[in-house]
Formats: structure tokens, sequence, C-alpha cells
């Protein structure tokens, strides 16, 4: 299947295109411009935005409490250091402040 999505806005992670066009082809991105090949089906996303998948980074706890049950400073305090304790796992122990 070869198709080309039109007048969208795509976030590239560097730019946004406006009015931009991706086309597909098997399954895969082949071309990512502002100018239409027209011989490919159409499907028009009518201004909405387009772009590489998010990362959802909410946090509902940290290792004692969980927000959603308790909504105080003091778990806001064992967020931030469950987060800490995990940055400094991924940075080998280095101190980072």
């Amino acid at each position: 299947m070869h198709y080309s999505i039109i007048n969208s806005k795509i976030h590239t992670g560097l730019e946004t295109i406006e009015n931009g066009i991706i086309e597909v082809k098997n399954g895969k991105i082949t071309a990512i411009s502002e100018n239409l090949n027209t011989d490919t089906e159409i499907i028009d996303l009518q201004g909405y935005h387009i772009s590489a998948g998010f990362i959802d980074t909410h946090i509902n706890g940290g290792e004692q409490l969980y927000f959603t049950e308790h909504p105080t400073i003091e778990t806001i305090a064992d967020i931030n250091d469950a987060c800490i304790k995990q940055l400094k796992l991924f940075i080998g122990g280095k101190s980072f402040s």
C-alpha cells in the first residue's frame, strides 16, 4: 500500500513542518516533505499534529507512598527521594548536585 498523509503539522524534534506531507510505502515512511506525490492514496489530517511517540513521564508515587492516595508534602518528598535514588543508580552513583 502506498499513501500520503497530508494537511498536518509534522514535529520532527528539530523543526515543525506546516502543511507537511508524509509518504508511506509498504508500512514504512519513505518521505517527509511539503510536496505531494499525486500517485498515492490521500489521507487528510485536517491540520492535526504528528510527531514521534511521546513518553508519558508522570509518576504516581515513590517507594512508600502514592500521591493519589496521600496527596501530601510527605508523598512529594518520597517521590523526590525515589527519583534521586534511581537517578544515582542510572549514573553509576556519581553526584549530580
